[in-house]
């Protein structure tokens, strides 16, 4: 699990305050009771346990 700051502009395109964020994670479905999967042809697993999560935020202070 990562996050980042990307960078903070005190000049937005209007004049505005923003800050850039991007951030990772990865959780498995087993460790919020999640433990069913569908099978495919009694061999092949379709739903995983490893969720990957990304996020890129941009926030604007609004004042």
């Amino acid at each position: 699990m990562w996050l980042e700051l990307l960078g903070i502009d005190p000049t937005g395109l209007e004049g505005e305050t923003r800050i850039g964020f991007e951030g990772r994670a990865t959780i498995k479905r087993s460790d919020f009771g999640l433990t069913f999967g569908l099978a495919v042809d009694g061999s092949k697993v379709v739903i995983g346990d490893k969720v990957d999560i990304t996020l890129d935020v941009e926030a604007v202070l609004n004042t």
